[in-house]
């Protein structure tokens, strides 16, 4: 049997890659305040320092799904960043502590003396997806806080001075309570 169809003349495209967010340009800007939140209230007080050295980073979701970064900076002496030239979108903000601090409980309005970040003892944390229209510059807040840590040892007493000697036994399996 013979063939009863011609054969066709196809061409292919080249599969195309997304742009970076790094890539796009837009009007926009976030700008970022990051402050030390003594109080854990989630908002900045009067007396409450500002923080240099928080490295802040804008991810851009692009189509798919997946997120780009956009812009990053590092806070300044101020405890601010700007991050601009962002496309219209949606964004999470990603800040980098310095080591040994971790961030406060959320606040309770959308502006930079309030927390965007949820509580978190990690240096590193991403607020929830937020939108930027294009020409919108927003300010938003991030509070943080010095980690503390605890160690101690337990031991008998034996002569009730308070004070631990060298002979005095140490107390295996305490279950220690920390209330405050």
């Amino acid at each position: 049997a013979e063939p009863t169809a011609q054969p066709t003349a196809t061409t292919t495209q080249a599969p195309t890659q997304a742009p970076q967010a790094s890539e796009l340009t837009g009007s926009a800007s976030l700008g970022v305040t990051v402050f030390l939140d003594a109080n854990n209230n989630g908002e900045r007080g009067v007396y409450e320092r500002l923080m240099a050295g928080a490295q802040v980073m804008a991810l851009y979701t692009m189509p798919g799904g997946y997120q780009s970064i956009a812009a990053q900076g590092v806070t300044d002496a101020e405890g601010h960043a700007l991050l601009s030239a962002l496309p219209a979108g949606e964004y999470v903000l990603e800040v980098t502590l310095p080591a040994g601090y971790g961030f406060t409980k959320h606040g309770k309005t959308d502006k930079a003396t309030s927390n965007i970040m949820e509580e978190n003892s990690d240096c590193t944390n991403q607020s929830a997806a937020f939108t930027l229209t294009e020409g919108e510059t927003r300010e938003v807040g991030v509070g943080t806080m010095e980690m503390a840590s605890l160690s101690g040892k337990i031991w008998l007493d034996e002569n009730a001075n308070g004070i631990m000697t060298p002979d005095e036994p140490g107390c295996a399996g305490v279950q220690v309570q920390l209330e405050g």
